[in-house]
């Protein structure tokens, strides 16, 4: 069988899962002020980058555990003694291991970046307290964080605000703020771990515009910001290397989504906006069909949806002689929809474990990796099969061609 780690893009990201199977959560409180959370989100960014620390870009399942969490305390009749301790009295590292969240780590469970901090009472307070408090202080502004979530939910005169703090291997956040004209660059500093599955510090980096087109012709050595290129749109990509492993990020240029103080005006116009009634019409037009594209190389196999519409490859399997892979098995705990539902450019990695592999393609929006044996490279041994679970054929690919492409109906 296919041994299961997860892997979230921006490109290579695998990680090793201590319980199979749990995918991260999705559900969100009821409760959650979104705009307190924002603010929140905001405000630590502009504290780091006045140090000149990388940005924290917004983790959905960060904000899992800081809601689970939240609801917790507020659940208790009185306030705890640790605030920080869950149901069974474990620390946030303990339970961001263990389903429903599975954060990654660094080749053991014990390799966890993960950190947490709380306040009730205003925003302005908390942010107070924080830069008061030098326990919370170094944890704002540890360098190893690039990720982040907030909980914000109303208690007493104010919210209580929980703040998960995170980092994944090969998981290297951007932020562009267009006012000054500024991309905000991240780096991997943790130099502990088990293994070599992931980039070390970042010596270079190359820009890619919204179509994935080369920006800069040459790699440009790694600093902490670098000036956004002229006539870049709406979005860019960042290529990291470390000269051995690459990650790419996506980065929005976008006013609306810079989690910075200075838009939140942007922010409220973005969640003030009315949606375009669009009535029915007596023919509607039918969705466009799925569109799969898988692509190869000697230890790396990518598969992926390019149409807008939804594409069910959960009865797909692979075969390459007796063998048969079977894409029900792969992990997609950290796509944006399901094996059921895949949307476009959500993307299937399989990968071989411990070695350096290529980086899936640019279009990646958001990836999850299975990583397999040398044995189990079955791309890699000759012409290979795509077929339903029912024996229907569905595509014949060529080993030497190093992509396949198909519609799915």
């Amino acid at each position: 069988m296919i041994r299961h780690q997860l892997i979230r893009f921006t490109l290579i990201f695998v990680l090793l899962l201590l319980l199979c199977g749990g995918a991260a959560a999705t559900s969100t409180s009821s409760d959650q002020n979104p705009s307190e959370a924002r603010w929140i989100h905001a405000q630590l960014n502009r504290w780091r980058l006045g140090l000149e620390l990388g940005p924290l870009a917004y983790n959905d399942t960060l904000e899992e555990m800081a809601l689970a969490q939240a609801e917790y305390v507020l659940s208790l009749p009185r306030w705890p003694n640790n605030v920080h301790a869950g149901r069974n009295n474990e620390g946030p590292r303990i339970r961001a291991r263990y389903s429903p969240y599975n954060w990654p780590t660094y080749g053991a469970g014990e390799q966890i970046i993960i950190g947490e901090i709380t306040w009730q009472g205003t925003r302005e307070d908390a942010i107070s307290f924080w830069r008061s408090s030098d326990i919370h202080r170094s944890t704002v502004i540890n360098p190893r964080y690039r990720e982040i979530g907030v909980a914000a939910l109303p208690a007493g005169r104010g919210h209580l605000f929980v703040v998960v703090l995170g980092a994944r291997p090969n998981v290297l956040p951007a932020m562009a703020d267009p006012f000054t004209n500024t991309l905000f660059l991240t780096d991997e500093v943790f130099d502990r771990g088990i293994g070599d599955a992931w980039i070390r510090h970042v010596t270079q980096v190359r820009l890619f515009d919204e179509a994935g087109r080369p920006i800069s012709d040459e790699w440009l050595p790694w600093q902490s910001k670098l000036p956004i290129p002229e006539n870049t749109g709406e979005s860019l990509y960042v290529l990291y290397s470390d000269g051995d492993d690459e990650v790419v990020d996506f980065v929005s240029v976008l006013e609306r989504d810079v989690p910075l103080p200075e838009y939140s005006d942007a922010w409220q116009q973005a969640a003030a906006a009315v949606p375009t009634l669009v009535l029915p019409t007596p023919t509607p037009t039918p969705p466009p069909i799925p569109h799969i594209r898988i692509v190869y190389d000697t230890r790396t196999l990518t598969l992926f949806n390019t149409a807008p519409s939804l594409a069910n490859v959960s009865s797909l399997e692979f075969v390459s002689g007796e063998a048969v892979f079977r894409v029900s098995d792969f992990n997609s705990g950290f796509l944006r929809g399901s094996l059921r539902a895949l949307p476009a450019w959500n993307c299937l990695n399989v990968a071989q474990l411990g070695a350096r592999v290529s980086a899936p393609p640019l279009e990646c929006r958001h990836t999850s990796t299975t990583t397999v044996l040398s044995h189990q490279l079955f791309w890699s041994a000759g012409n290979f099969l795509v077929r339903r679970n029912d024996g229907t054929l569905v595509a014949e690919c060529l080993q030497s061609e190093g992509i396949c492409e198909f519609d799915l109906p």
